[in-house]
């Protein structure tokens, strides 16, 4: 072989491997841009992650704070139920022992004796009178309605409401 040829050898080589040199130098570069690029992908979503933890551990503190708020309403709540039924349970015995001071009066004072006189303690200012003095409404009218009856009666059947209505036909015709 001669001395041309071994230079084109040589020269076709030295190419081959200014070629390689080049193209694993773009290969790492590639390889080292995709590795910078990922890198910073991760770091983006390590970040990412992170201010959602962070804004989920704010919605359960949020959370936690909103329940005790609740409880706090709640036991609150249970306080004034608690108050107002002592309350209501006060005034109910006030009332009872107002009722029986009245009753008392009734009993011992000259003019009311033997009456029993109903002294309603409700003033009208939208406080519910007791079970009781409705009972005792209903009997007390009750009583009342038989009483008139019983008037009527003694007065003769021509002043008893059946008698009259039957009266009044008979003048109509």
């Amino acid at each position: 072989m001669d001395t041309t040829q071994i230079w084109i050898i040589i020269g076709v080589v030295v190419l081959a491997v200014i070629v390689i040199a080049v193209l694993v130098a773009v290969a790492r570069k590639r390889r080292t841009a995709h590795d910078e690029r990922s890198r910073r992908e991760a770091e983006a979503l390590r970040a990412r992650a992170a201010s959602e933890d962070l804004e989920a551990r704010e919605r359960e503190a949020a959370s936690l704070e909103a329940r005790a708020r609740a409880e706090r309403a709640q036991v609150e709540a249970d306080r004034l139920r608690q108050q107002a039924e002592e309350g209501t349970a006060a005034a109910r015995e006030s009332r009872d022992e107002v009722e029986q001071r009245l009753r008392r009066a009734d009993e011992i004072d000259p003019e009311t004796r033997g009456h029993h006189h109903r002294h309603d303690t409700d003033s009208g200012h939208g406080h519910d009178r007791n079970d009781a003095d409705r009972r005792r409404d209903g009997n007390d009218a009750d009583r009342r309605r038989d009483e008139n009856d019983d008037d009527r009666t003694a007065r003769g059947p021509a002043h008893a409401p059946e008698h009259r209505a039957a009266s009044d036909r008979d003048a109509d015709r």
